[in-house]
Formats: structure tokens, C-alpha cells, sequence
């Protein structure tokens, strides 16, 4: 084995088994919605998703998507994953949030290197990891690794993960900044979490009190995953995240809120007994957020089709190679990256949109009581905060690609 790439290694191997086609689990996914919808309030309300919610997932082979399949995964595409991040999304906002964050660590983990991986999988092929960013405290270099203290934020997922990254922690005495891979029993989750959208997320901040990191459970910049990577296409970005993973939501909200007041409005009735849905407004209104929605999916699958054929063409994510689908940063945007950055964010404007229409056409009554679509505009307001997400970064930063600076 190559020291720094291997196929499909670092496992026990495929064993023979059924790998479901991405349609199977499209159609798993669908099955999944009403029960996710029944708990969409019960989510929201005990800010966590409900334990039930998360062993469907599991058990639909869901957080399988983009796992190598040497630790039983199913090596399957952004394409993919975004799909059905899309499709659970529909029904309730939390829960496809928590499975876009989550579902596409295997990413993450690859980029640690394959004894992580084996740490993190070969006992428990089920182990799932959120993340987080640092904000304060730092790490110390010890024997064997690295000990450190501090504050992370934003871990959405943490209540049900059984590892958490801590991202972007400093170094005392050097330069630059470390990710590394902490058990979930070893850090204190901070009840922070109580927001506007998105509150069964449970986005808390996390506490790690000089816990100490393995070498091989550290990542730096130049640094050598230990044991090597595993190299498919989807684990051939440089970012840490996936590209169009979150957008997702956004759609999958949209869709969800679009097809909840299309229904509704079909039996409703005004204060004086008149069909609402023989209203040209309301007409107009549904025909306008249901193009929105069309073309936001439409815009979403093009782009992840791009993504998908540069990945497969590109070079393993070594440090040297890969392809750098990330937001933001410091670095020169090449012109090409332009239409990526845009369309990320452009996707969930749309979504946004056409959610703002007609849930200012359902009227006073959906402002109280917790109903689906208020949920929903709730949701997609809390997600479009989201840096990835932002209209006015995101168009400074493609517009920046485009001129090429």
C-alpha cells in the first residue's frame, strides 16, 4: 500500500452484502417522511432529534452514503447524499440538517487518515461525529499527541454523535491551527442551543477540559493522514465540508412548505365563506414559489452533476490535489469557482423566497400554534444565516472568482 493512498483499505474489507441502488434509497428515504413529520413538533420542542427519528435513519442505511465500504459504507456520490438530504428535509427541517452535517463526515474523517477511521468505525460501524468550530482555548504538543482545553460552538448533531471535531483550535507556540477527533464522552455539551429555526438541531457549544488527542487523531495543515486515505471521488474535495449538502435543506424546506400550503388551500375558507383557493393571489402566489422551487432544485442538481464529474476526474485529496469547493477563505478565487460559490447560496434565497410567499399568504392564523409551515419559515430563516449560505458573502466571494481576484 502506497503511504499515503489506499483503495478501499484500512477496514476489514466489503464484505458481501446487499448495497442498496440510490432509487432504494430515495424510496427509503420518502417512507421515512411521515413519521418525521409526526415528530417535526416533538423535535422542535425537546431540542434534539427524537431517538426514534435517528435509529430509522440508521436503519434505512442513510449515514451509509458516503462511508468507504471497507467499514461497511456505500461509496456513493454528493449527488446522492444531496438527494436525499433534499427528500428528508420535506418533512421536518432539524432532521435534515442534522443529516447533512453528520451524514457527510465520513469526508472529514478520510481526511484524518485511516487509523482514525478504524478508531472511529472498525468497533462501531455506526458511529456517527458532529463538528465544531473553536472559539476559545487552545492545545499544547505532549508525548504522543496533543492535550488542550476550551470552547467549541455550533456541534449541530452532538447529542447523538459518539465523536465531535474540534475545528480550527490553535497550537500554543506554533503557527496555524489543528482539527482533531475527540471522543463524545470526553467533552461537556453546553445547553446553548435555543434558537429561532432549527432547535431540534441542537447546535450546542461544546467544553473540552485538557483532553488528550492521539497524534493520529490530529490533523494539521502539511501533515500526513496517518495510515494513509482511502480515495473515491466524493472524498476528493479539499473542503471540510460537502458541496451542496446544507443548500439541501433549504430545498427540501422549501418543497416541504410549498406542497403543506397547496394542500391546505385546496379545503380552505375565508372568515366569509369564500374558497381561498379560487383567489387569483393565491394562485399566483403557489405558482410562483412552486417555479422558485423547481428551479432551485434544477439549479442545486446541475451544479452537484458538475461537482461530481470534475471529482471523478481529479487527483486523491493528498493536501496537493483535490478540489477546493469551500465558500470562503483568504486565498485567490480562480474564475472558475465563481458559478459553485453563487449557486450555493443562490439555491437557498430561492427556497427562502418561495417559503416567505405563501406563508405570508396563510395568514395571521399560521403565526401562532406551531403549525408545519411556520416551522418551516422558521427553519429556513435560522438556515440561511448559515456562512455557506449567506446571499452577501456568497456573491461578494463569486462575484471576487469571476473577476478573478
Amino acid at each position: 500500500m502506497d503511504q499515503f493512498t489506499a483503495e478501499n483499505e484500512g477496514g476489514d474489507g466489503a464484505a458481501a452484502r446487499d448495497i442498496p441502488t440510490p432509487d432504494e434509497l430515495k424510496r427509503r428515504a420518502l417512507a421515512l417522511l411521515p413519521e418525521l413529520r409526526e415528530r417535526a413538533a416533538r423535535c422542535e420542542a425537546e431540542r434534539r432529534i427524537p431517538e426514534e427519528t435517528m435509529r430509522s435513519l440508521h436503519e434505512a442505511g442513510l449515514f451509509n452514503v458516503i462511508k468507504p465500504s471497507a467499514y461497511g459504507g456505500y461509496e456513493m456520490g454528493w449527488d446522492v447524499f444531496c438527494e436525499l438530504v433534499m427528500i428528508l428535509s420535506r418533512a421536518c427541517g432539524s432532521t435534515g440538517w442534522v443529516y447533512g452535517v453528520v451524514g457527510q463526515h465520513a469526508l472529514i474523517m478520510n481526511r484524518f487518515g485511516i487509523d482514525a477511521m478504524d478508531d472511529i468505525w472498525r468497533e462501531n460501524p455506526d458511529a456517527l461525529m458532529s463538528s465544531s468550530k473553536h472559539i476559545e482555548g487552545s492545545f499544547r504538543k505532549v508525548d504522543g499527541g496533543y492535550a488542550g482545553s476550551g470552547v467549541s460552538t455550533f456541534s449541530s448533531g452532538c447529542l447523538h454523535s459518539d465523536w465531535v471535531l474540534i475545528g480550527g483550535a490553535p497550537v500554543d507556540g506554533e503557527d496555524g491551527a489543528i482539527g482533531a477527533i475527540v471522543k463524545q464522552s470526553e467533552i461537556e455539551i453546553l445547553d446553548t442551543w435555543d434558537a429561532l429555526g432549527l432547535a431540534g438541531t441542537g447546535s450546542h457549544d461544546i467544553k473540552f477540559d485538557n483532553v488528550f488527542v492521539p497524534e493520529h487523531r490530529v490533523r494539521s495543515p502539511g501533515r500526513r493522514p496517518s495510515g494513509g486515505i482511502i480515495d473515491m471521488p466524493a472524498f476528493r474535495v479539499t473542503a471540510p465540508g460537502g458541496p451542496f449538502s446544507l443548500a439541501s435543506v433549504m430545498v427540501g424546506l422549501a418543497r416541504g412548505a410549498v406542497d403543506d400550503f397547496v394542500e391546505t388551500t385546496r379545503s380552505r375558507a375565508s372568515r366569509f365563506g369564500a374558497r381561498v383557493g379560487d383567489f387569483q393571489s393565491m394562485q399566483m402566489r403557489i405558482g410562483e414559489s412552486a417555479v422558485e422551487v423547481d428551479a432551485a432544485e434544477t439549479l442545486l442538481r446541475s451544479h452537484v452533476k458538475k461537482v461530481m464529474a470534475q471529482l471523478e476526474k481529479a487527483p486523491p485529496p493528498t493536501g496537493e490535489g483535490g478540489i477546493d469547493f469551500s465558500p470562503g477563505g483568504n486565498a485567490p478565487f480562480p474564475p472558475e469557482r465563481g458559478p459553485g460559490l453563487l449557486a450555493n447560496a443562490f439555491v437557498a434565497q430561492l427556497a427562502l423566497k418561495a417559503i416567505d410567499r405563501v406563508f405570508y399568504a396563510a395568514g395571521a392564523s399560521e403565526m401562532v400554534g406551531g403549525g408545519f409551515l411556520e416551522r418551516c419559515f422558521r427553519d429556513a430563516q435560522t438556515g440561511s444565516r448559515q456562512f455557506g449560505l449567506n446571499w452577501d458573502i456568497a456573491r461578494t466571494n463569486g462575484g471576487r472568482a469571476l473577476l478573478g481576484r
